[in-house]
C-alpha cells in the first residue's frame, strides 16, 4: 500500500511550516505529499521550495489561480494527482502527532473510511505556537480545548469503528480512504 498525505493551504505560510515541522517528527513517512494550493502567493510557494528540499519523499504543489473561496475543487484537483492507493487528509492548520501517519496506515482496511476529530487551540495560544514552532503540547497545558481529543488509544479504535455511512461527525482534518 502507498499512501498520500493530501492537504489544503491558502496564503499561511506559518500554519505550513508546522505541517511539515509535524511531518519530520513523523515515526513513519507517507509515500508522498500533495498540496492542494487555493491560489496563494509567492511566500506559500517559498515555503514549499524550502521544505521540498529537506524531505526524500516527492512534494507535489498543485495550484490554481485565486478566484475566491475554491478549497474543494482544489483539494478535488490534488486527491486526483495524488500517487498514492491510499489518501490521508488534513486541513491545513492541522499539526500531526508523530504517530499520524503510522496510525492511518495500521488501521486501514479496504472498502472503509477512517475518520478522526481534533484538538482546538484557542486565540490566546496561536501566537506562542506560531511563533515557537510549537508541534507538541502537553495534555494540561492552557489554551487547549476538547483536549481529551488528544487521548489515543488504537486499540478502543475497534470499539468506535463502525458509525452510520450518512455520519455527520466526519471532517477533513483527520480523514483517510482508499
Amino acid at each position: 500500500m502507498t499512501t498520500s498525505l493530501v492537504f489544503p493551504t491558502y496564503n499561511w505560510p506559518e500554519a505550513l511550516e508546522l505541517i511539515f515541522l509535524s511531518l519530520k517528527s513523523q515515526s513513519v513517512l507517507p509515500d508522498e505529499v500533495v498540496i492542494a494550493d487555493d491560489g496563494s502567493t509567492e511566500d506559500t510557494r517559498a515555503m514549499i521550495e524550502k521544505y521540498r528540499e529537506q524531505f526524500s519523499i516527492p512534494i507535489v504543489h498543485i495550484w490554481h489561480e485565486d478566484e475566491g473561496f475554491r478549497k474543494t475543487t482544489i483539494l478535488n484537483k490534488a486527491i486526483a494527482a495524488a500517487s498514492g492507493d491510499y489518501i490521508i487528509q488534513i486541513d491545513g492548520d492541522c499539526i500531526m502527532h508523530n504517530h499520524f501517519i503510522k496510525e492511518h496506515t495500521k488501521a486501514a482496511r479496504k472498502h472503509t473510511y477512517l475518520y478522526g476529530s481534533r484538538v482546538n487551540i484557542e486565540e490566546n495560544l496561536v501566537n506562542d505556537v506560531l511563533e515557537n514552532k510549537r508541534i507538541t503540547f502537553p495534555f494540561f497545558i492552557h489554551g487547549l480545548s476538547r483536549r481529551t481529543r488528544n487521548i489515543r488509544i488504537p486499540v478502543l479504535g475497534k470499539l468506535f469503528r463502525r458509525t452510520s455511512k450518512l455520519s455527520k461527525k466526519i471532517r477533513g482534518c483527520n480523514f483517510s480512504f482508499w
